[in-house]
């Protein structure tokens, strides 16, 4: 014990060493519930606060991603539907529209073969009269002539 306390004296301490260890282990032993099983405990709840909000950040970011991704895939299927509908709208019109021009056509022709008609009887009964006043003026002429 000697040779321990000739050891502590070389390096500066005297013998109440001991009494100051003991003391020290008191407070210690005093202070651990009070104080540092308190600061261990909030330190271990904050470590997991923080571990956990960090799970949970990946969590809500993959959450975030996979909303994202069904978002776009949504909107693709509403831009198609939508593009298909419209197509499908532009094919029944233009088939109206086809349908219109097409009955107006036949109307026209139609139109123009009576006014054809028409005409033709128009022409031969100018024809006619033509005709028939032409034996009278080719009498009238030979007559002038004789």
């Amino acid at each position: 014990m000697n040779e321990v306390i000739n050891i502590f004296k070389s390096l500066g301490a005297d013998e109440t060493i001991f009494q100051q260890f003991i003391i020290f282990l008191v407070i210690f032993g005093i202070l651990k519930p009070l104080l540092f099983d308190k600061i261990l405990e909030v330190l271990t709840i904050r470590e997991d606060k923080t571990v956990n909000l960090q799970d949970l950040s990946g969590q809500k970011f993959i959450k975030a991603e996979n909303m994202a991704k069904e978002y776009s895939a949504k909107i693709s299927d509403a831009q198609n539907n939508i593009f298909e509908e419209i197509k499908t709208k532009k094919i029944k019109i233009t088939q109206t529209e086809n349908d219109k021009i097409h009955t107006f056509r036949n109307e026209l022709e139609k139109s123009m073969d009576e006014k054809r008609n028409e005409f033709k009887i128009l022409l031969d009964n100018k024809r006619k009269d033509v005709l028939s006043e032409s034996e009278g003026l080719s009498d009238d002429l030979v007559e002038k002539l004789v």
